[in-house]
């Protein structure tokens, strides 16, 4: 009999161990998806901040191919991945009149549908220069150029 009643001890402590690594995960996972939440917040402030997404934005809406893709209300999303960088131009990127540069991948979408802009650029003398893929299904358009690609 005292075989048995270690056999039930140990039963215990092993469940009670497995709950515990089963809320620990839990506190691990949480965790993360708070930091990633909160890195979005960051970068998209960052951005905002900026002004890069506007200038990215008005790209869009000078391109009548991008038009008709999305549609006319155009405005960055708040649901989808969103990640990139603005920051100061290292020393071998330096150009006269540069103080930022960015490069974004950024959730869009219009009344019609909706797509990621891929897009980097300068800030010089005060203005964005842009250049920038929009992706909107198997479609791809260049914004400064306006240039479409149909994937097959």
């Amino acid at each position: 009999m005292p075989l048995l009643s270690r056999v039930a001890d140990t039963d215990l402590v092993y469940t009670r161990s497995s709950t515990f690594r089963s809320s620990r995960l839990f506190q691990i996972g949480a965790t993360g998806l708070v930091l990633a939440v909160l890195y979005q917040f960051i970068g998209r402030a960052e951005l905002a901040g900026s002004g890069a997404d506007v200038a990215a934005l008005k790209q869009i809406l000078a391109c009548p191919e991008a038009r008709a893709l999305l549609g006319d209300d155009l405005d960055h999303t708040f649901w989808g991945l969103s990640y990139g960088r603005v920051r100061k131009p290292r020393r071998d990127e330096r150009q006269p009149g540069v103080t930022r540069v960015v490069s974004w991948r950024l959730p869009v979408a219009g009344t019609n549908s909706s797509g990621v802009i891929t897009f980097e650029g300068v800030l010089r003398r005060g203005f964005w220069e842009v250049d920038g893929v929009l992706e909107v299904g198997d479609t791809q358009i260049r914004t400064r150029r306006c240039e479409v690609d149909s994937g097959s």
